[in-house]
Order: C-alpha cells, then structure tokens, then sequence
C-alpha cells in the first residue's frame, strides 16, 4: 500500500512540472515565429528603370529606411510597391510586415509630350494633342476637314511617311509633329436623259467635269443638262465640260430639250 502511495507522488510531481513547463515553451515558440528581430533581403526589381541599390536587409517590424533611387527615360518615378501592377505602396517610413525574404517593385507613369497637328491645307480644331509615353493615341487625334477632298489620316511626314491611329503607341521613335494626308474626292454622277435613258460618269471634286454625254432624242434638239428636272424652266445655267465640280454638286443631272 505504502509503494503504490509513493509511485503515485512521483506521477502526479511530474505530471506537475510539465504543466508549470510548458507555458515557457509556447511563449518561447510564439516569439520565434512572430519574427522577433528577424533580418530579411528585400530585392528591388525596377521594371525598365536603373536603381541605385539592388537589394538590402531590412528587419521584421521595423521601417524600411532609405529606398533605392531610380530612373527611367520618359517616364516619372511614381514608387516602390509590394506588387508589379497594385499592391501597397512601401515609403522609407513603412514598417516591415512581410515576414521573409520579398520583392519590392518600381512603378511608372509615362511622361506627357505635346505633338503639333499640320491640317496640310485643310483646317482642324486644335493645334496640338497631348499624349502620355508608352500609351496609344487613342481619341486625342481630331478629324481635319478640307473642301473638295477626302481624310485620309494624320502621317509623320507631309508627304509619304508612317501612317499615325488612335492605335498607335508614343514611343522614342515618334515625330512630334503630324501631317494630314488627303485624297480627292469622287462623285458618281448620273445624267437622266428621257424615257429611261441614263449614262453613268465619275468626276472629280475641284477639278473640270471633262466631256459630258450627249443625247439624242427624235425631234428635238439637246439643250444641256441641268440641275433640276423641270424642263421648261427658263433660268438657270446648264452645266459645261470646262465646270468646276464640288462637292456640293447634284449627283443627278437631268437633260433639257428644245
């Protein structure tokens, strides 16, 4: 009776010192893994820019410091940053929250550049467009307008040259002036002569109308053709070879007789 007293002191002493133990040992763990006075590398990826540093120790819950300073042609240094695209911006006053070894990344802003628009004879409502380095053009390109002739887009040159659209990025081989290119503009004019008779005859505007057809109709005489299909009007001047056709003109000229 006395041994089995005795065994059970010694089990339960000892069931005793692990419980009194084991507190110490968490408390111990838990510091471990909060970080404590860890050291970590933190590397620096530029993106396209050159930094000053590319990595340094920093230490878990302390500030980061002095940052690295970088540059990039065309562009403005906006920040490091826990992510490529996002994330939270790091300042030298931010405190280390990341626990071990992590990135830091380098964000841009293009830098804006001012382009000069030639309406090559025609006229457009703004002198210059503004456009952000590395972005497309997008919508800041306007619409010229010139009589007599069709846009055919905003060129690098103001004759031949590169072809510039609202897809068209800026970049360091882009002209910061643009030229309108035109191309004449056409008109299919149909000449109505009588009783169904028609003739078909594609012209030029700003340019001669060239020959024009001549009809013929049993007794009567063809009197030239006329932008109105009241034959018995009697003003008016019918249109002539040696005319200017615009734009404006009828596409439909009817023929008179007399």
């Amino acid at each position: 009776m006395k041994m089995n007293n005795k065994i059970l002191f010694w089990f339960v002493l000892c069931i005793l010192l692990i419980t009194l133990s084991a507190p110490k040992k968490i408390i111990a763990a838990a510091a471990i893994n909060n970080g404590g006075d860890k050291t970590y590398t933190v590397t620096f990826n530029p993106r396209g820019g050159t930094a000053s540093l590319n990595s340094m120790e920093v230490t878990y819950g302390d500030t980061y410091g002095s940052l690295p300073t970088v540059t990039r042609d065309h562009y403005t240094f906006l920040g490091w940053y826990t992510y490529a695209y996002g994330g939270i911006k790091i300042t030298k006053d931010s405190a280390v929250k990341i626990h071990g070894p992590h990135t830091l990344y380098a964000h841009w802003s293009g830098k804006k550049y001012s382009i000069s628009l030639d309406a090559n004879g025609g006229k457009v409502n703004k002198e210059t467009v503004s456009v952000y380095y590395g972005t497309k053009y997008s919508s800041q390109l306007p619409e010229p307008a010139r009589a007599n002739y069709v846009f055919d887009g905003w060129y690098t040159a103001k004759t031949g040259g590169n072809k510039i659209t609202s897809e068209t990025v800026y970049d360091e081989n882009s002209k910061k002036k643009l030229y309108a290119h035109w191309v004449e503009k056409k008109l299919e004019i149909t000449f109505i002569a009588y009783n169904g008779e028609q003739y078909e005859k594609e012209v030029t505007c700003g340019k001669k109308y060239g020959k024009l057809p001549a009809p013929k109709r049993n007794g009567y005489k063809f009197a030239g053709w006329y932008n109105w299909d009241n034959y018995t009007k009697a003003d008016g001047e019918p249109v002539m070879d040696s005319d200017i056709v615009n734009e404006w003109d009828s596409l439909k000229l009817f023929a008179r007789w007399y």
